[in-house]
């Protein structure tokens, strides 16, 4: 099965893909740019702002895709004034059917201003909430895709130039290894766009992808849990 990815859109249409045979889109967070966002929707807000941010932004291709869509918050994602959560579905701190017998866990956080970052302990209340509904969930043998706008640190798998350490986070990293995902979307690190890499959880080898704005096709097979990626920006 195939899934169409992406992340950090920022108020402009994604890269295009071939939707055929493809099951949902995930998006990684950050739908706004939390710039203009903020005088449309914050304590700054004027009408000035609103009018700015609804030329800025482009939703046409929420409006117009045919597939199921799936997101978390980015800390971009203060308010939603644009209705962007009513056109996809919102996962933060949940768990989905993505497809039977493959389940899909959302991880996302905002603040009060899209400057504002989660700390380490806002990340694992988040998680926390995930844990909580996958035991609920009665298949235990179920494939797992986590969507987290923000990156788990993996310093010996991506390049960590120009990366703050608390950009990353160790929360995320120790989040992948204990459920054992074989798919991880994540956003956030610009400088991650079109990247992806492969780690051995233990129990099976999962891919760690950053789509970015020009976004990314995943096919997986749950038979043989292998999964290849397609994506529209270079390596860095």
């Amino acid at each position: 099965m195939k899934i169409i990815c992406y992340s950090d859109t920022h108020g402009q249409a994604p890269g295009s893909h071939d939707h055929q045979d493809a099951i949902a889109i995930l998006h990684g967070g950050d739908f706004y740019d939390g710039r203009i966002l903020r005088y449309a929707a914050g304590r700054e807000a004027c009408d000035e702002g609103i009018a700015e941010l609804r030329r800025v932004t482009d939703l046409r291709w929420l409006e117009q895709a045919k597939l199921p869509i799936y997101a978390v918050q980015g800390n971009h994602d203060v308010a939603d004034p644009l209705g962007v959560f009513s056109r996809a579905q919102d996962i933060t701190g949940r768990v989905v059917e993505l497809a039977p017998n493959l389940l899909l866990a959302g991880i996302g956080w905002s603040g009060q201003y899209f400057f504002d970052l989660p700390r380490e302990s806002d990340l694992d209340a988040v998680c926390e909430k995930v844990r909580r509904d996958l035991a609920r969930r009665a298949s235990s043998d179920a494939a797992l895709i986590l969507l987290t706008h923000y990156p788990g640190s993996f310093p010996e798998l991506f390049s960590n130039r120009g990366v703050q350490p608390t950009w990353w986070y160790q929360t995320i990293r120790k989040f992948v290894y204990e459920l054992n995902p074989m798919l991880v979307v994540q956003g956030h690190l610009h400088e991650h766009f079109g990247t992806r890499a492969i780690i051995d959880t233990g129990d099976r080898s999962c891919l760690i992808v950053n789509p970015g704005l020009r976004g990314a096709k995943v096919e997986i097979d749950l038979a043989s849990s292998k999964h290849t990626a397609i994506l529209q920006t270079p390596r860095l």
